[in-house]
């Protein structure tokens, strides 16, 4: 069996530790009754910001800042639909992927073309 060596940046652990702090805040004051679920079910996309952070604070060989950005954004679009500020459809929401799509692979192809030559 080979020996699996973890390295985490300080950044890493720090964002970790402060995510499970609020986490805990944040269930804490609802078994207190200072909100209720109701209330609270608009922002249930901030579950993205976890692996947000984690791709945006690995060590670099792992570290995806693309990634990290498209989680936090996938967080904030469905935030601002739940609280009514965007109204998007089925019909809006192909052409927006398949422009994200393409972005990613363009950004990807650049990658590649720069890492051959």
């Amino acid at each position: 069996m080979s020996a699996h060596q973890c390295t985490h940046s300080r950044l890493y652990t720090v964002a970790t530790g402060a995510m499970f702090i609020v986490s805990g805040a944040v269930v804490w004051a609802g078994a207190r009754g200072w909100y209720s679920v109701h209330d609270a079910w608009a922002w249930w996309p901030l579950a993205f910001v976890f692996p947000a952070v984690h791709a945006l604070t690995t060590p670099p060989p792992e570290r995806s800042v693309v990634s990290g950005l498209s989680w936090l954004s996938l967080a904030a679009v469905l935030i601002a639909m739940n609280l009514g500020y965007v109204q998007l459809r089925v019909r809006d929401l192909v052409p927006l992927i398949l422009v994200a799509l393409g972005l990613r692979l363009l950004y990807r192809g650049g990658r590649i073309g720069r890492s051959r030559s």
